[in-house]
Parts: C-alpha cells; structure tokens; sequence
C-alpha cells in the first residue's frame, strides 16, 4: 500500500497569485542603491541640458562600492540583478523625475545601456 502524503495545513491555503499582485508589486531597492542613484546624478548632472545621464555600468559600480560588507553572505555583481536593484525609474519618478532607460541593441558593444534624469515638467 501507497502512502498519501499529508499535507501542511499552511499549505491548504494557498492560493494562486493574480495578475494585479505581481502588477502592483515594485522591487524593494535598499538604501545603498538610491545612494549610489543620488550620487551619479548629481555628479553627472549637467546644468545646459537639464538632464544627468548615468551609464549602467557606472551604477554597478557605484552600487557594489555602496553595498554593505558582510563576510558571510558576500554581496555579488548577479545580486543587482536577481533582485532588480536597477529597476529605479518608478522611484524617481514618483519623486519629481522623469526616467528613460536606453537599453542599446545586443550588437551594439561600444555604448552601455544609461538612464537619463530629467526634472519632471510640470502638469498645469
């Protein structure tokens, strides 16, 4: 005889995610990511075209100098993008930015992908 596996009552609960739970869901980015994000564009800011243009490689970099240093779970390179730490532009957005992601063709290996930071038009 077979046995049947019982299941976990906690799991009896579960129930599929909708479409307007992952919608909804923005990526938790830490502290150390914006400040590497403020940094850059304050440092590339540039005054005649009202605009800062940050290149993703710079953003890498800057973010691994940022991140805190735990020797037992090492920060790596792949964790930027495991956990969408570059996916900022609904956060700057919703404070006073708007935010373009230029991502360049695969071919392309002279230009790295870049956001580009504008101060927000106002509505009126």
């Amino acid at each position: 005889m077979s046995e049947i596996k019982k299941l976990e009552p906690e799991l009896v609960d579960i129930k599929p995610i909708t479409p307007e739970e992952v919608i909804g869901k923005k990526p938790e980015i830490p502290g150390f990511v914006i400040l590497a994000f403020n940094e850059l564009i304050q440092k590339k800011w540039n005054k005649s075209r009202k605009l800062a243009i940050v290149y993703q490689e710079e953003a890498i970099k800057m973010i691994m100098e940022k991140a805190p240093i735990d020797e037992e779970h090492p920060f790596k390179r792949s964790d930027i993008f495991d956990k969408h730490y570059l996916d900022v532009e609904d956060l700057y957005m919703e404070n006073g930015w708007d935010v373009k992601y230029t991502k360049q063709p695969y071919y392309e290996t002279k230009e790295d992908h870049y956001f580009t930071f504008r101060k927000k038009e106002s509505e009126d």
